[in-house]
């Protein structure tokens, strides 16, 4: 098979395409001349692949290296940023304009965000979050443009395809022939032999080409591989989800303060005498049923569940440091009685002390700024 890196001759080349992420390409090419910094990697004159080199050297006469798809921005910490009333493609856009990356033509992305934040992380972070946000698959595609879009599975019937291995257990076929075309997003029709394509590897040199696909057994956002790496360190971070923080609307508060929840997660149980912390030393609240309020863990112990960090809402009553007396604020009724004899008022012989008790009443003209009330 002809293997050529802008336009000089590849030994050996190894291909892999993920449904999901950037694919990447491990090279041998002849003479110790590396490419360009954005070489094109041709297979068989049928698979052009435009990258970028991310390292690579000479040894015994040769140029090794690998090459990823696209401007190689993606691996790259994209700085943080924090949108207002803005759209996820915006938000993309603007990932991909400070990652020096292209977007492929045709891609559309809906849906809005009225905030969102971009953390330092590589770019591919923050695009995955919108694809994942947006409800999409992205990959970088051959010609190194980044695309996002729901995955269609279209049929490919490859004309002249072998099955050199296939482990049903694994999902893993071997192929040889004509396999240049098996893309990520397909499905692959060969005999009897019909599969998801999630990832493909060609393993390319002069003598030939092998193949090897792996199948999506069934629909994951995050690709087979990414969604196996996943679950691995799932198992092992398992408690990292009780760190979080998750919204939840208050059913009831009990007579010690305490609150029955129930979470916008489903993964998480309806909850009972769930404890509040306010905060604020010496603060106590009464909330009515459908108030929000954020459910955590203390110290990511599930057996310290804890309701802080209330959403703007109303509340019945805020007693501070065990206080029972209402509080009076400006604009309140005020009453005041003089009883009989505590005061000198005037009569035609002259002052005398009030024979009966005099009852005042107004109300309060001025307040502390630092406390409001209703």
């Amino acid at each position: 098979m002809e293997i050529t890196i802008d336009g000089r001759g590849v030994v050996r080349a190894s291909v892999f395409l993920p449904r999901i992420g950037a694919w990447t390409a491990d090279v041998e090419a002849e003479g110790p001349e590396g490419p360009s910094a954005r070489p094109e990697l041709v297979l068989g004159g049928a698979l052009r692949l435009r990258g970028t080199v991310v390292r690579g050297g000479a040894e015994q006469d040769r140029w090794r290296g690998r090459l990823v798809g696209g401007a190689g921005g993606l691996g790259r910490d994209a700085p943080p940023v924090a949108l207002r009333d803005t759209t996820l493609a915006a938000a993309l856009g603007d990932t991909l304009r400070v990652a020096g990356e292209a977007l492929a033509p045709g891609v559309r992305v809906e849906g809005v965000a009225t905030r969102w934040h971009r953390r330092l992380a590589p770019a591919a972070h923050a695009v995955a979050d919108i694809a994942q946000a947006a409800g999409l698959a992205w990959r970088v595609l051959a010609d190194g443009t980044v695309w996002l879009g729901a995955e269609t599975w279209p049929e490919h019937r490859p004309l002249d395809v072998q099955v050199l291995d296939w482990r049903p257990e694994l999902g893993r076929a071997e192929l040889a022939g004509d396999t240049l075309g098996i893309v990520p997003g397909q499905t692959l029709r060969v005999r009897e032999l019909a599969l998801r394509v999630g990832s493909v590897e060609h393993l390319a040199t002069r003598e030939g080409l092998r193949t090897v696909v792996l199948a999506e057994p069934d629909v994951r956002p995050a690709g087979r591989m990414l969604d196996a790496l996943s679950r691995l360190v799932a198992s092992l971070t398992r408690r990292v989800d009780y760190l979080g923080m998750y919204p939840a609307r208050v059913v009831q508060q009990r007579a010690d303060g305490a609150l029955d929840l129930v979470p916008d997660d489903a993964r998480l149980p309806s909850c009972q005498a769930v404890p509040i912390r306010y905060g604020l030393p010496g603060v106590r609240a009464t909330v009515p049923a459908g108030a929000r309020v954020l459910l955590g863990y203390e110290a990511g112990d599930p057996a310290r569940p804890v309701a802080a960090l209330w959403e703007l809402g109303s509340i019945t009553a805020l007693a501070i440091s065990g206080g029972t007396s209402p509080a009076a604020r400006q604009g309140h009724a005020v009453s005041v009685t003089i009883p009989a004899g505590a005061v000198m008022v005037s009569s035609p012989g002259g002052p005398v002390p009030n024979a009966t008790p005099i009852t005042l009443s107004g109300s309060i003209s001025e307040g502390a700024a630092v406390l409001r009330l209703p």
